[in-house]
């Protein structure tokens, strides 16, 4: 998200800023996080539930104060930042902290990372010259924590630019992978960490006879060699089924190759699904902290939700078989594309308004 800001400010207002992306966070941060919400998502769920509380996020920043303010302080006296933008939920008053600390008169800018279910640490900090959030939902609760009304902006969710313009033909991005064009085909993935049960709905989908006759499926690992190799082991039973892609550079054409697209609700997997006009089944989320966005999948009409592995390769074969389901979501998920087609452009100008 860091990088797609950066690049969304620099396509509407080319060469008039320079960026650079810092991440303070130590890096047991990012390990502790990866096993948790992979690995122990129920343990993920009481510790996101019992700490999503103003007087227990406040206690968190206190802590993450410790842990992050110096080498922020060190790292704005370096680089002397004119804005700093934050999409990190402990990196707030942290970066008010280290800036004061810095003698830095920085403006700052948070841009909400969660669409409809942000936690409590999001609303610890008040004082921001900007609150940027993608979604009326997050705007409210930012308001009814106390962020004055007039620094908050609805900019709509930030999707990497080559999916706004899309989706490639279906028949074209087959073509393009060496895919079989005229299959019914499934996207499975979409997960960085390879999260959403990804294995099991594999596992069910080979017990399915009309699945197997009749589509082809992709599936994208992401950053998890376990569990590519546990998808390469299952696609031996039937060779030619599975297209396996580990760490993917081109998911545009990936989602715009399949029917369906099948995986955790992620926000930015949701909306580049949407972008692609693709509806999605879920097979799951991060407990609490994603869990709007199931909500949101089933109140938009976008998709399924099916979190039951068993029940998920059912319903995919149901849908292989009747692909006329399909059509019925294109309306909806065209008017949340058009929605949050100009996201990139309003975040560049709520930025350019601030700096001037």
């Amino acid at each position: 998200m860091a990088k797609a800001t950066a690049q969304a400010i620099d396509q509407f207002l080319p060469g008039k800023y320079s960026f650079q992306l810092f991440d303070p966070m130590p890096t047991i941060a990012a390990s502790t996080y990866k096993r948790l919400s992979s690995q122990m998502q129920q343990l993920y769920k009481f510790t996101y539930e019992a700490t999503n509380t103003p007087l227990i996020s406040s206690f968190i920043h206190d802590i993450t104060n410790l842990t992050s303010t110096d080498k922020l302080v060190t790292y704005f006296k370096k680089v002397k930042p004119d804005l700093v933008i934050t999409n990190n939920c402990f990196i707030t008053t942290e970066m008010n902290t280290a800036l004061k600390k810095a003698g830095s008169k920085a403006k700052t800018v948070v841009l909400f990372a969660d669409p409809f279910t942000p936690h409590e640490t999001w609303f610890s900090y008040t004082s921001a010259d900007l609150y940027l959030s993608s979604t009326p939902e997050v705007a409210q609760l930012a308001l009814d924590r106390g962020t004055p009304k007039d620094k908050i902006r609805v900019v709509g969710w930030l999707t990497r630019s080559e999916f706004l313009s899309g989706p490639t033909d279906k028949i074209i991005a087959r073509k393009s992978l060496g895919l079989d064009p005229a299959k019914f085909t499934i996207f499975i993935g979409g997960a960085g960490q390879g999260g959403g049960k990804i294995f099991d709905i594999c596992e069910e989908i080979l017990n399915r006879r009309n699945i197997v006759k009749n589509c082809q499926v992709i599936v994208n690992s992401g950053i998890n060699p376990g569990l590519t190799h546990k998808i390469m082991k299952l696609a031996q039973i039937l060779p030619d089924f599975f297209y396996i892609i580990p760490l993917a550079h081109n998911m545009q054409t990936l989602l715009s190759a399949g029917d369906l697209v099948v995986g955790k609700a992620g926000p930015n997997f949701l909306f580049e699904a949407i972008h692609t006009l693709r509806p999605i089944l879920a097979t799951g989320c991060l407990p609490g902290q994603e869990e709007g966005n199931l909500e949101f999948i089933k109140r938009a009409k976008i998709g399924w939700v099916q979190e039951d592995p068993i029940r998920a390769a059912a319903l995919i074969e149901k849908i292989s078989t009747h692909p006329n389901l399909l059509s019925g979501f294109l309306p909806q998920l065209k008017a949340i594309k058009s929605d949050n087609l100009n996201t990139a452009q309003n975040i560049a100008s709520e930025i350019d308004k601030l700096m001037r």
